[in-house]
């Protein structure tokens, strides 16, 4: 097949450490398909390749460097800029050879929508932009963010809709997407939930892998530190285990601390001697670093389907999550993990304390975790949908 990726990253680059989740997924789906003998054209604003690759044309737009322009009136001028010229290149593409699909694959602003819209090959859109309903207390919008939240709800009216009918398939990464999706085609859409290579993931230390239950609390997370992700819910948590139940506790909390606040308010609480701030490590050696006996504690306020969490169970560790978005469906209440309320601290701290106290439940949840990483949240399995929906385009 012959496969136009118009948008796949605003920096497509095949470096591993240092980027971003859209930049990974962007890089191992379009990599997975050139691997496989596929011709894959790649349209970015940004490339940096450490070499070529064969069947890997990359395509870039230049002049269209949007993330680096402070002013919003520019910005948006050099997103409109790249619609239409990577618009013209996958034109003259499809005019020259016979394109099998084209994948608007990482659309970070709807008026990319425009650069895949009346072209003469099908196209898939997705997964489609999610919004966050729940203000986050602490995190305010810059006059630049919330100018751009005026301007995609524009865009999303005019544009984005239009597009999102004419394309031959939609995807979202969570179900809970839909609901941003013209109401014709929620039903139609597909869900295409992240995932791992599940097969580098080989824990020996985890309880998933056989080790001893934990006899007390030992709490891992890893990812950034900031407020979205529920971490002050974690460190009020740990504060009633410590301050009002005068239990022990040790937590490693494992990532770029994109919020000085956090690691005050621990001092504040008086929990700081029982935190351990890390920095992040590199991508290829998170797995030696989960690698540990420990509760893996994910408390987001809002998320899609996180990666870290794919891979803390794909690492056999016992899961207590929050409720948010799909992540009930990704882990499954009371088989897979646990799930509380999100923005609970008491609740979350009495199901630590809970599963802390069972260790035959502990062996159970990762154990389940596990075998559901395996078999639901494989990336072959995922590219290999993938691969089929693009051959079933005509």
């Amino acid at each position: 097949m012959t496969i136009v990726f118009s948008y796949a990253a605003y920096k497509f680059t095949d470096a591993i450490e240092g980027v971003g989740g859209e930049e990974r997924v962007a890089w191992e789906t379009v990599s997975w398909f050139a691997e496989r003998g596929h011709r894959v054209y790649v349209c970015s604003p940004q490339f940096a390749l450490s070499r070529q690759y064969e069947n890997l044309i990359p395509i870039e737009i230049s002049d269209c460097d949007y993330k680096d322009e402070k002013r919003w009136t520019k910005k948006i001028q050099k997103v409109l800029r790249f619609d239409r010229q990577s618009r013209k290149a996958i034109r003259r593409i499809i005019q020259n050879e016979t394109v099998d699909a084209v994948h608007h694959l990482c659309p970070a602003y709807p008026g990319f929508s425009s650069s895949v819209s009346k072209l003469s090959a099908p196209f898939v859109y997705g997964p489609a932009t999610v919004q966050y309903d729940r203000k986050i207390e602490g995190v305010r919008s810059s006059t630049i963010k919330r100018v751009f939240t005026v301007v995609y709800g524009v865009i999303k009216r005019f544009r984005y809709a239009k597009t999102l009918r004419q394309a031959a398939r939609v995807l979202v990464e969570v179900d809970y997407a839909r609901r941003y999706l013209p109401r014709r085609i929620r039903s139609e859409a597909i869900t295409l939930y992240n995932s791992i290579e599940t097969q580098d993931y080989d824990p020996k230390r985890t309880i998933g892998a056989g080790a001893e239950a934990l006899q007390s609390t030992e709490i891992l997370y890893h990812g950034g530190i900031r407020s979205n992700k529920g971490i002050e819910v974690l460190l009020r948590a740990i504060a009633v285990l410590i301050n009002d139940r005068q239990q022990s506790c040790r937590a490693t909390l494992i990532g770029p601390i994109h919020n000085p606040a956090i690691p005050q308010l621990a001092k504040d609480l008086g929990i700081s001697e029982h935190i351990d701030f890390l920095p992040p490590v590199p991508y290829t050696h998170i797995r030696s670093v989960l690698d540990r006996k420990a509760l893996y504690v994910f408390p987001t306020l809002q998320d899609n389907c996180p990666k870290g969490l794919l891979e803390a169970m794909a690492m056999g560790h016992p899961i207590i999550t929050s409720d948010v978005m799909d992540i009930p469906l990704i882990v499954r209440d009371g088989v897979d993990g646990v799930i509380v309320p999100s923005g609970d601290p008491i609740a979350l701290a009495d199901a630590i304390v809970d599963l802390t106290a069972d260790p035959g439940r502990q062996k159970a949840l990762a154990k389940s975790a596990l075998d559901r990483v395996q078999r639901d949240f494989d990336r072959q399995k995922r590219m290999i949908e993938l691969e089929k929906l693009y051959q079933s385009l005509e």
